[in-house]
């Protein structure tokens, strides 16, 4: 059996520099991309407000304001608390007879809103706390501070700018 010796043409050439050329335009744009997802990613003051529904009335003598919260199952840093507010807990009951629902007070429980500040790293979809824990209304969240603990639900958030 005889072997053929392979030459290189002029097109081999041609598709070698074309495939060259289309290997540096990719490395070229991941760079590009990379470097503007950094430039992206500045820290900013974030407040947001949690909401913790039902909680006995003794708990919000146990908050204060510039208490560091953490979130409760891993640890996350939640920021600390600039704003308490304290309201009478409600609950929504059926009246079957009328086919509608009344508001009525929780004896010996209120409701606490605590408003919250992060420094904060925005992405086009989201706000993270330290890059780990991210702030989203609609969020339920464990909340744990110096002397109490609960469960809520992140109500509003508001960015740092006038």
């Amino acid at each position: 059996m005889s072997e053929k010796k392979r030459k290189i043409n002029f097109f081999d050439v041609v598709i070698i520099a074309l495939v060259a050329v289309l290997c540096v335009a990719v490395l070229v744009i991941r760079s590009k991309s990379a470097a503007s997802s950094t430039t992206a990613a500045q820290m900013q003051t974030l407040q947001y407000t949690i909401e913790l529904n039902a909680v006995p009335d003794q708990m919000s003598d146990a908050i204060a304001i510039g208490d560091s919260l953490t979130e409760g199952v891993k640890n996350y840093n939640l920021g600390n608390v600039v704003d308490v507010q304290v309201e009478a807990a409600t609950d929504q009951t059926p009246i079957a007879s009328e086919g509608r629902y009344v508001e009525k007070e929780i004896p010996e429980m209120e409701k606490i809103f605590l408003t919250v500040e992060a420094q904060v790293t925005e992405s086009d979809s989201s706000f993270a706390i330290d890059g780990a824990y991210v702030v989203r209304a609609g969020n339920t969240v464990s909340v744990k501070g110096p002397g109490y603990a609960w469960e809520g639900m992140i109500v509003s958030v508001n960015r740092g700018e006038a």
